[in-house]
């Protein structure tokens, strides 16, 4: 890319104009397959457009379009209690996949993880094993999820410690 299409990574906190366009997009991705609404994925965006705590989501950028997303959330699915956070809703449009995105967008979360205190982070995919592999992440299990089959992956986010 060119500096004239740079792609930054920022809060959806300082872009609340974009809370519908990541619901639409999750919703789309998601929601419509577990029997969930627009309106319940708009309020989960609304409750992640914060800078200092769970839930929390990155928007990517092109200069001032919405490229992708990405959120960091205290559970996803049926994990444990222990099992937190938890990434998710990690989107790049059509137009800008295969441009790194996805990674700049998984990198950006990580860091905010460990400022939060986190050790490790925890996902979902049903399709996307190799892009989280490709960042670290490592396969725990695979199980029915609530929109079909999905592999549990997980990553250690201080690798010089293993506790």
């Amino acid at each position: 890319m060119t500096e004239d299409n740079r792609i930054t990574i920022e809060y959806l906190a300082d872009h609340k104009q974009y809370i519908d366009l990541c619901a639409s997009w999750a919703y789309g991705c998601w929601g419509c397959r577990t029997h969930g609404s627009f309106e319940r994925s708009a309020d989960m965006f609304q409750k992640g457009a914060n800078k200092t705590d769970l839930p929390m989501t990155f928007i990517a950028l092109c200069g001032d379009m919405p490229t992708g997303m990405i959120s960091l959330w205290e559970s996803d699915h049926d994990g444990s209690p222990d099992q937190i956070p938890w990434l998710a809703s990690l989107y790049v449009h059509p137009l800008y996949r295969g441009k790194g995105i996805a990674s700049l967008l998984i990198e950006r979360l990580e860091k905010e993880a460990v400022d939060l205190g986190f050790k490790i982070i925890w996902l979902f995919t049903e399709d996307a094993e190799h892009l989280y592999e490709k960042n670290g992440f490592s396969k725990v299990e695979t199980k029915m999820a609530k929109y079909g089959m999905a592999t549990m992956m997980v990553k250690n986010l201080n690798p010089a410690h293993t506790d």
